[in-house]
């Protein structure tokens, strides 16, 4: 029996959270079907060790996530060999975003090379990715980084600096991949966002190892890994990058999200489209045209007609409003535990001089 071993090594932001969790949940269906989601090197559904360990001995320390095992990349990846050979199925796969940072460490992609160079592998090897339009992935990787409580900089500054290259460079990121295995054996997918279809990823990677699903298997119901709302980034970047503890910033993420929800309440169904507006102002402006004593050219007004205000900056308007509702608050709890601290003195000195408080 010919053996294939599966390595979806991601990209980040792509499913791969959700993916893990359906096959690692599913385990004993799939088996019946000749697929072994691997158990070996497996945590929280997924078989990141495999890619940390490479990663480790390039003394790689950031974004590692407290890894520290001490078993050699080679004993591992050597165990995960094995454990194909052994399995009862034909077909094994393991999974892990962390993959497709090896672009990054030519020292863990060297290590890989004579890993697999002293292995006398008796089965096919398949490489499955999934890549999203590269700003899409951007924004969704920098949101991320934030809801992780990283360290971050503005956004620019994120991608020119502290964002790893393999984030937008996806040649650097697959080029080790098609290197070791050839570019026959990787397979190369498109990421449809859930809002577009929430059980695409499950069926196309379905069809890509030939399974058929649960029948059971809610697909798309629940997003493991859900992104925090674009327009709390910011708040929750600036806090956690002024000391702010994780459970204060997240904390406030949710205050600020409840506050935008009820803004966004507000926006009804029979608002006027903008460019009936603008239409309407500008046919409406003729009349200055028809006035003998306007005092200034008509065409000035029709130059300067009404303009949406940007996404970004109604995005600012709303969060300067939770601030400052923020603020209000702050103060009505002050002013407060004021009021209860004067109230708690003027009772302790009644009380030391014998005054006991008057009947109704």
């Amino acid at each position: 029996m010919k053996k294939t071993l599966y390595i979806h090594i991601g990209h980040f932001k792509t499913g791969t959270t959700a993916l893990q969790v359906f096959f690692d949940d599913h385990r004993d269906h799939f088996l019946k079907q000749n697929f072994d989601y691997a158990a070996f090197c497996l945590h929280y559904s997924k078989h990141s060790s495999l890619a940390f360990s490479l990663y480790q001995e390039a003394g790689v320390t950031e974004l590692m996530h407290n890894y520290d095992d001490p078993v050699p990349a080679s004993e591992q990846w050597r165990g995960l060999f094995d454990y194909v050979r052994q399995s009862e199925s034909s077909k094994v796969l393991v999974s892990s975003e962390e993959f497709m940072r090896l672009g990054n460490f030519p020292a863990s992609v060297q290590t890989l090379k004579e890993i697999i160079k002293n292995q006398n592998l008796d089965f096919d090897i398949k490489i499955i990715s999934y890549l999203r339009e590269p700003q899409a992935h951007l924004d969704s990787w920098y949101n991320q980084l934030v809801k992780m409580g990283q360290f971050v900089p503005d956004f620019n500054r994120a991608v020119c600096g502290s964002i790893e290259p393999i984030h937008y460079d996806y040649a650097l990121a697959l080029k080790p991949w098609v290197d070791l295995f050839g570019a026959e054996n990787v397979i190369v997918r498109k990421y449809e966002h859930r809002n577009v279809s929430p059980t695409y990823i499950y069926e196309d990677f379905l069809s890509i190892v030939g399974l058929k699903a649960p029948r059971d298997a809610e697909l798309g119901k629940n997003d493991p890994n859900p992104r925090m709302d674009a327009r709390v980034v910011e708040i929750a970047r600036l806090l956690r990058n002024a000391g702010y503890s994780q459970s204060l910033v997240d904390y406030i993420s949710a205050e600020a999200m409840k506050y935008l929800a009820l803004q966004d309440s507000f926006i009804t169904s029979d608002l006027t489209p903008f460019q009936d507006i603008q239409d309407r102002c500008e046919e409406g402006l003729n009349i200055l045209k028809t006035l003998p004593n306007v005092g200034f050219e008509p065409h000035e007004f029709v130059q300067n007609i009404p303009e949406p205000l940007p996404e970004r900056g109604q995005d600012t308007v709303g969060l300067i409003g939770f601030v400052l509702s923020e603020l209000l608050i702050v103060k009505r709890r002050q002013k407060h535990l004021k009021a209860a601290a004067l109230t708690q003195r003027i009772a302790n000195i009644e009380a030391k001089l014998g005054i006991s408080e008057p009947k109704e």
